[in-house]
């Protein structure tokens, strides 16, 4: 009690977090002695091509993030033979590697020879922020009967199909994944924020097709 009013930290309050690019500082209170968990900021995100500091780690779309949206937009969602790298009429697969841009073949309904009728026995994506937070607006085109149910028909009976999303389960989302696959269910994931010092969660979508 420093001042000496009978009351022990009172009104004891510090900034926390980070202040920089769309980061926004909170607040921390000192309860009996120990600093609370920081409330009110604008916390870290992933970093998006959007011409802003979404990380906040003072550099504006870095990571190559606009080349990566750029090759994978191209490469799923432009019509015709846009991203046509033989010269078939089919657009064909393309992303940012290690060695550059590289591509997979267009060739029937797959990619690479023979693969028209070829399943697998999972499917996993990391598309955009959420089912229904995209990176561009064409995306919404992904999340529909029509498109999952073409996907669903590319996954063995009983495979997996998973989606990573950065917010909370969606029931929309989840009632679109129940008309489509047998079974559906939605994962709320904790982790650790580095930037924060407290903990994040994101969210995991795990669906099911026919047995």
């Amino acid at each position: 009690d420093d001042d000496c009013d009978g009351k022990i930290d009172e009104d004891v309050t510090q900034p926390c977090g980070s202040d920089v690019g769309e980061c926004e500082l909170g607040t921390q209170t000192c309860q009996n002695g120990k600093w609370g968990e920081c409330q009110g900021g604008v916390t870290p995100k992933l970093e998006t091509c959007d011409e802003r500091d979404n990380d906040c780690d003072g550099s504006v779309d870095d990571d190559e993030v606009c080349e990566l949206e750029e090759a994978w937009q191209a490469a799923t969602l432009d019509p015709g033979a846009s991203t046509d790298v033989d010269g078939d009429g089919l657009s064909d697969a393309c992303a940012i590697a290690d060695g550059g841009l590289e591509c997979h073949l267009a060739s029937g309904n797959g990619f690479g020879a023979g693969t028209r009728d070829a399943r697998v026995h999972a499917v996993l994506l990391d598309i955009d922020h959420s089912p229904s937070h995209w990176l561009n607006s064409g995306n919404s085109q992904f999340y529909t009967d029509e498109t999952l149910t073409n996907l669903a028909d590319k996954i063995h009976p009983g495979g997996i199909f998973a989606l990573w999303s950065n917010d909370p389960p969606d029931d929309a989302f989840m009632q679109l994944l129940g008309r489509v696959f047998a079974s559906s269910e939605a994962h709320v994931v904790p982790f650790p924020n580095f930037y924060t010092g407290g903990e994040s969660s994101c969210s995991v979508y795990l669906a099911r097709t026919h047995a």
